[in-house]
């Protein structure tokens, strides 16, 4: 017998004195309890398969169902001895015996039933003769459907033992029902239960590492002001020097003026990545900016730097040191060079306004803050950087290069001076994937 859905078409067929039964006074709720099963139009399971096989068995007919009363159908969760998984509400026996949840219903002989000799499940196949169904009740009373027993001939042996083996199996039913629900619920409960403790642990990770952050800052910053100190005076020491100096000595100075100033421009990344670099904050539209950066990288790189600007029209202006911003920018663009596939246009310098909350903000990083901002990004197509790396690449001195390509101060440079400067950098890279640097400004 196929699946048949109630349709007003259907509804047409029904024999004029054929009435199907009645709604139970709690439909909506009853409904209500059948959503919360969640058992609808899910696969069979063992545990209801045996009940029909059971109560084959014990009652002797050639059809047993657990049997789901819906709107407008009647589903069946198990079966034997029928190919049908549904039939339309209307013609369903179990729809009546719904209507009395503690009672077994008996039909000895459909055909002179009144109130089933003209329904179509009669008239025609699978042409029911004989009808017994337990309703299946929830803990709370609700009647969700039936475990009943179905014979295409009369039946006048059914008594109080097989009522009373129909009525245990339907318990059954209700229970395993109850149990999935709960297990579901439990489920649930055990999900939200781990991602709240993922959550947590991320959450504390996240503390952790500020906090080393902060200390790692502060150590940093006092030793690179103390080497600053120390290496200005050692400038202008080997400068007086150089003034009466010999030509063999002055070759000598030279050398020494070299380290000093590398050591000097050392510390003052370490002084930009400890926010603790002096600035001088002014009025700045970031497209000139940009501009100056593409072209001093086009300059120091030639032809392997295809660079991309990419700025929008509305772009606010900032508040912030030009020549610092310039030199984290420069940073930034000369590590997108160094990683973009070769022979590709893949490094772009982009410029925008966005505005956070401090929900959104908090999600791109820690330290982020609800505003107005100009986005700044530099962004390449290279290989990406793995997790591990990613989370240690704005770390002063992790690098993955070589040794002597570089302290590796670039990304923390930039992360210092966007936090002196009331922003926040955001590093977003993945295997394959390129990567892209934002850096976020408070707009004016």
């Amino acid at each position: 017998m196929p699946d048949i859905l109630m349709s007003h078409a259907v509804m047409s067929f029904l024999p004029s004195d054929y009435l199907p039964a009645p709604l139970p006074k709690n439909e909506a709720e009853r409904l209500a309890a059948l959503r919360r099963a969640d058992i609808l139009d899910t696969p069979p399971e063992a545990a209801f398969d045996r009940l029909t096989r059971i109560a084959a068995q014990l009652i002797g007919t050639p059809i047993t169902l657990v049997s789901l009363i819906d709107g407008e159908r009647q589903w069946f969760k198990a079966k034997a001895g029928l190919e049908a998984s549904q039939t339309p509400r209307d013609w369903a026996f179990c729809a009546h015996a719904i209507l009395k949840p503690d009672a077994v219903l008996i039909v000895p002989d459909a055909a002179t039933d009144v109130r089933f000799r003209g329904n179509p499940l009669v008239t025609g196949a699978p042409h029911i003769r004989f009808y017994a169904g337990a309703p299946i009740v929830t803990h709370d009373g609700y009647a969700l459907g039936t475990v009943c027993a179905i014979d295409n001939k009369p039946r006048a042996d059914i008594g109080p033992r097989e009522a009373s083996i129909l009525m245990e199996l339907a318990h059954i039913a209700a229970d395993e029902i109850e149990l999935r629900q709960l297990a579901r619920q439990l489920n649930e409960e055990i999900r939200q239960r781990q991602s709240a403790e993922q959550a947590r642990a991320y959450a504390e990770s996240v503390a952790v590492r500020q906090r080393a952050d902060q200390s790692l800052t502060r150590l940093t910053g006092g030793i690179a002001h103390e080497f600053n100190n120390l290496f200005t005076g050692l400038i202008l020491l080997t400068e007086n020097l150089q003034s009466s100096a010999d030509a063999k000595l002055q070759k000598s100075l030279v050398m020494m003026m070299d380290a000093f100033h590398q050591g000097s421009n050392l510390t003052n990344g370490m002084l930009a990545y400890s926010g603790r670099q002096f600035l001088e904050p002014g009025r700045l539209e970031i497209g000139p900016v940009l501009q100056n950066v593409s072209a001093m990288i086009s300059a120091l790189h030639g032809k392997s730097a295809k660079i991309a600007l990419d700025i929008s029209d509305d772009c606010g202006a900032i508040d912030a040191d030009g020549r610092q911003l310039m030199a984290a920018l420069a940073e930034l663009a000369a590590n997108a060079v160094e990683a973009a596939a070769p022979g590709a246009a893949g490094i772009t310098l982009a410029a925008s306004n966005v505005t956070l909350t401090e929900d959104a903000a908090k999600s791109l990083n820690p330290d982020g803050r609800p505003g107005a901002f100009v986005r700044l990004t530099v962004s390449d197509n290279g290989p990406g950087m793995s997790d591990e790396v990613r989370i240690r690449a704005c770390e002063p001195f992790f690098t993955t290069k070589p040794v002597g390509s570089g302290p590796g101060l670039g990304l923390s440079m930039a992360q210092g001076f966007a936090r002196q400067s009331k922003g926040f950098l955001v590093l977003e890279s993945a295997p394959g994937a390129g990567t892209r640097v934002a850096m976020f400004l408070p707009r004016l």
